[in-house]
């Protein structure tokens, strides 16, 4: 980012690229959040008291 940051000086269209910049972190952004929304499932699976005893008689 640092570098990025350094170099915007030499980019003539500034509005463009800081549009790019937003679109590619929401990107990510999103990326993470479905992984996030993942793992509440799961936990929210195990952690439930039917499911929690079925994982302890499989172990």
């Amino acid at each position: 980012m640092k570098k990025c940051f350094n170099q915007i000086s030499q980019i003539q269209r500034l509005s463009c690229t800081a549009h790019t910049i937003q679109l590619v972190v929401g990107k990510g952004l999103l990326a993470a959040e479905i992984l996030i929304a993942r793992a509440k499932r799961l936990i929210n699976f195990f952690t439930s008291p039917k499911q929690n005893e079925r994982l302890i008689n499989a172990q």
